[in-house]
């Protein structure tokens, strides 16, 4: 068995795996985490996140900046 997570799995496991599906670092997914702003729920003192809710959440962001005026240089 390996340390690393699986990557195409339904779900993300620790913050570790949900910051590098989003290429942040982790201390960013915690804050988002904390914040309430991510899509993630708790196994036992696990954080979660289902790839998919992730996925739709980033692009949501993404769409989001950009009908933001001035968001384009």
């Amino acid at each position: 068995m390996t340390d690393e997570p699986q990557a195409e799995g339904l779900i993300l496991y620790g913050v570790k795996a949900i910051a590098r599906f989003l290429g942040i670092r982790d201390r960013q997914a915690l804050h988002l985490i904390e914040q309430g702003r991510l899509p993630v729920f708790r196994s036992g003192r696990n954080v979660c996140a289902v790839r998919e809710d992730v996925k739709a959440w980033a692009a949501e962001q993404a769409a989001a900046a950009r009908r933001k005026p001035g968001a384009a240089g």
